[in-house]
């Protein structure tokens, strides 16, 4: 598949020769430096990927701070240990556990979400169904939440509609990015979601096949390439659970919260295992504990007994 849209030159040239990874040029889709935020988080096929410092890094925390980047930043990334793209802000069942893990593991993580969570409910009948105040709230919460896990690099949010990423049109406007993304990071792996979604959601099950769909579109692209071989050493992990697993853990938070009614199990097979430590369980709950408009005041406890229970995360390779 080629989506045709990014060039990269037969000659390549190392723009960051001071580093440790060797990449090869690369030309985003539009480089157009005069965008309100409004095109920014909704027309992502005009974010702009001229950075006046190749080796500067946008991304990195301050103080403890996290903030938000946006699409125009993507020409600014760094390469990364981790690269892991999730549908939505609150997408805590299975990733705040892997984050927590390999943040433990001194690797580096570069978290990517292709929706603000705008459509999501708020379990305490604060915001209405579709305000536009639920965005802000669910930014506010994830900067909070990643906080709390010591995340070392601010997120990235595409801004695309929640519920709508599944729509071919939408989909031309994220592949793009993504393609920039994985380039310009270069991670050893990609994390993200099988394709049952976990739950069935349409933003889980489309970020899934976008992921695979690049992937082999930049592996197709980078394959003649004098510096592309890294392609082929970076492996696509979607993560999920087992009946078991899905059983225990709707019966475990089942009396706080329905939110994981709707858990399934995975139709692919996931055998490695992410294991989990005692202190990382704990940053976890406190972490959910982020997400108020979200989670009853208990709920966040119940994720903590289910992963005292069941302490890893199951994933398995995507074979592209």
């Amino acid at each position: 598949m080629n989506l045709g849209i990014n060039n990269y030159p037969t000659k390549p040239k190392n723009l960051f020769a001071n580093t440790k990874d060797v990449r090869t040029t690369h030309t985003p889709a539009n480089n157009n430096n005069n965008l309100t935020l409004k095109q920014l988080t909704e027309d992502s096929t005009a974010f702009t990927g001229k950075t006046k410092n190749p080796h500067a890094n946008p991304f990195k925390v301050k103080n403890g701070k996290i903030e938000l980047i946006g699409p125009k930043d993507i020409g600014k990334l760094t390469p990364c240990d981790v690269l892991m793209i999730i549908p939505h802000p609150d997408d805590i069942e299975v990733f705040f556990p892997q984050i927590t893990k390999f943040l433990e593991d001194k690797k580096s993580v570069q978290l990517v979400y292709t929706t603000s969570g705008q459509k999501g409910r708020d379990s305490r009948g604060l915001i209405p169904r579709y305000d536009p105040k639920m965005k802000d709230q669910r930014e506010s919460e994830l900067k909070e939440a990643l906080a709390t896990l010591g995340v070392k690099r601010n997120p990235l949010l595409l801004g695309k509609m929640d519920g709508a990423t599944h729509r071919p049109e939408v989909q031309t406007q994220i592949k793009p990015m993504l393609k920039d993304i994985i380039f310009n990071t270069q991670p050893k792996e990609i994390h993200t979601f099988g394709p049952e979604g976990m739950t069935n959601h349409s933003d889980h099950k489309a970020t899934r096949a976008m992921v695979a769909d690049v992937m082999e579109d930049l592996k197709a692209e980078l394959a003649q390439e004098k510096d592309g071989d890294w392609i082929n050493g970076t492996r696509v992990m979607q993560v999920g659970l087992t009946t078991k697993q899905v059983e225990e853990y709707k019966n475990i938070t089942a009396p706080t919260t329905p939110i994981f009614k709707y858990l399934r199990n995975s139709q692919v097979p996931i055998d490695e295992k992410i294991e989990l430590t005692k202190d990382g369980i704990d940053k976890i709950v406190d972490a959910t504990t982020a997400y108020g408009s979200q989670f009853p005041d208990k709920a966040p406890e119940a994720v903590g007994d289910y992963y005292k229970n069941n302490p890893f995360v199951r994933v398995g390779k995507v074979k592209i």
